[in-house]
């Protein structure tokens, strides 16, 4: 801030007398200094509140974590605290799914065979004919092969293409009736297929166990599918 003299003249008190008067004015300088702290001021109060939204924003975050992992920490107590079977009973799960596409396959009129195949799991009805320790789940999968094989011969060659025909050969000789009785079944409908089909059986070297079948303990059922 400046002072500027002025002279001022009181000639209408006395005409002789004047004296100054100091006026003090804001220079240029003043008023662009006056303007910034004011501007300084208010990006002060700015940036005061930005920290403390962020500092709001960060107490917020600590507390969702905070919660988050207590939760997981309740969590993980409660599941020590739970008794779990040591393993899953797979063959059960396995054996439910095999009787369910069974009974599909089961349907007299328009069974949706070209849709179970679609699905993928004839090689997983296959894959179960080898299961000799679970002659249940032998028996679902072969049932369910079997009805495949009873439909057109493009059905019948997705059976022999994934191999069931020497598998079901070897079942010829199984301890369970059911699951030999379904074998039989099964080779039956590929060799009614044509000559071909026919051939590819015997080649499997099935004949001797299909004779084998005829003997006085044979059911009514079995003598049936082997002839």
């Amino acid at each position: 801030m400046l002072p500027i003299t002025i002279w001022v003249s009181f000639e209408w008190i006395n005409p002789c007398v004047s004296f100054p008067l100091f006026v003090f004015i804001n220079s240029r300088n003043d008023v662009v200094e006056a303007e910034r702290k004011d501007g300084g001021e208010a990006k002060s109060a700015q940036s005061h509140r930005q920290r403390w939204r962020r500092r709001e924003d960060n107490i917020v975050e600590i507390t969702k974590n905070k919660r988050e992992e207590n939760f997981l920490k309740k969590r993980r107590e409660g599941l020590q605290g739970q008794q779990f079977p040591a393993a899953v009973d797979v063959t059960q799960r396995q054996e439910e799914a095999a009787t369910q596409f069974r009974k599909l396959l089961w349907i007299e009129r328009n069974p949706p065979t070209e849709e179970v195949i679609q699905a993928g799991v004839v090689p997983r009805f296959v894959s179960f004919l080898a299961t000799d320790d679970c002659p249940q789940l032998q028996f679902e999968a072969a049932c369910a092969l079997t009805n495949i094989a009873s439909g057109t011969s493009e059905h019948i060659k997705v059976v022999i293409d994934h191999g069931a025909v020497p598998i079901f050969v070897r079942l010829l000789r199984s301890k369970s009736d059911d699951v030999c009785e379904q074998a039989v079944w099964a080779l039956g409908n590929v060799a009614g297929d044509s000559p071909k089909c026919q051939n590819r059986v015997l080649s499997y070297g099935a004949l001797m166990p299909l004779l084998s079948q005829f003997n006085d303990e044979a059911k009514l059922s079995m003598l049936r599918n082997a002839t």
